[in-house]
C-alpha cells in the first residue's frame, strides 16, 4: 500500500481470542482498503485499544473479558464503531449491543461465526462509509 493512502485509509482493530480467525478478519479488511490490527491476547488487547482505531472488530466469545473489552473500548476508544462477532445465540449478541449501547459506543454490525466472506464484506462496505473513508 502506499504512504499517501495509508493516511487516509480507515483502521480496523480485531480482537479474537483465535488467531488465525483474527489474521483472515484483518487480511479480508485489508484487502478492502482498511489498515488493520490484530489481538488475540490480552497484553495485545491492553496496548492496542486506544490507539485511534476507527472500527473495532470484537469476538463475544472471549468469556468474561468481552466486557471488560467493551468497557475498556468506553474508556479509552469511545469513538471507536464496533461491530461484534459471535458464534454464540443471537441473544448473545443483542445482550452485547445492549452493554456496548449503555456504555456509550456505537454498534455499526454483527456477524455471526462462521460467516461468508460475501457478508463480510458488506458489513465492511458500511464500516468504511461510517469510518468516512
Amino acid at each position: 500500500m502506499s504512504p499517501d493512502l495509508l493516511d487516509v485509509a480507515p483502521t480496523m482493530l480485531v480482537v479474537d481470542d483465535e488467531a488465525a480467525i483474527c489474521e483472515l478478519i484483518a487480511a479480508v479488511a485489508e484487502g478492502a482498503g482498511f489498515r488493520a490490527d490484530c489481538a488475540s491476547e490480552r497484553q495485545d488487547i491492553d496496548r492496542l485499544i486506544g490507539t485511534g482505531h476507527d472500527i473495532t472488530v470484537l469476538d463475544l466469545d472471549l468469556g468474561t473479558r468481552d466486557t471488560d473489552v467493551l468497557r475498556l473500548l468506553a474508556v479509552r476508544a469511545p469513538a471507536s464503531r464496533i461491530v461484534l462477532v459471535s458464534g454464540s445465540s443471537p441473544e448473545t449478541v443483542s445482550d452485547a449491543h445492549r452493554r456496548a449501547t449503555s456504555y456509550g459506543l456505537r454498534v455499526v454490525g454483527s456477524m455471526r461465526k462462521p460467516f461468508d466472506l460475501a457478508a463480510f464484506r458488506v458489513v465492511l462496505s458500511r464500516c468504511r462509509s461510517v469510518a468516512g473513508a
